[in-house]
């Protein structure tokens, strides 16, 4: 009895670990989510100075295309386009900006260059 016990439990175990491991890869882990989200606010508001309300949303979110976590910042002034910032290492990046409306190309006023 005391063995089929243990062995129930180690299947149990593994098949928490299997399943977890799945959904986290297919979801992301939501402490690193937040990581980045606290990394890319300080990168806004100590680094490149923004206030508070000079940003209207940051959204983190785990890219399965890239397999990185992606904040998603828009900016008060410019609601329309959507900037994407990860970070690697210790240091955050701006990775692209896109405008969501079907408007010709104009110039983007919060797009960082390398």
């Amino acid at each position: 009895m005391k063995r089929s016990r243990k062995v129930l439990l180690l299947c149990l175990a593994l098949l928490l670990i299997i399943v977890g491991a799945i959904w986290n890869n297919f979801t992301g882990n939501p402490i690193s989510s937040y990581f980045v989200d606290a990394s890319v606010k300080d990168y806004l508001f100590l680094q490149k100075e923004y206030g508070v309300n000079e940003i209207k949303t940051i959204n983190t979110h785990f890219s399965k295309a890239t397999g990185r976590y992606v904040a998603e910042v828009t900016f008060q002034d410019e609601p329309d386009v959507i900037y994407h910032y990860e970070k690697r290492g210790n240091t955050v990046k701006q990775v692209y900006a896109f405008d969501i409306t079907d408007k010709p190309l104009r110039q983007i006023i919060h797009e960082e260059k390398e």
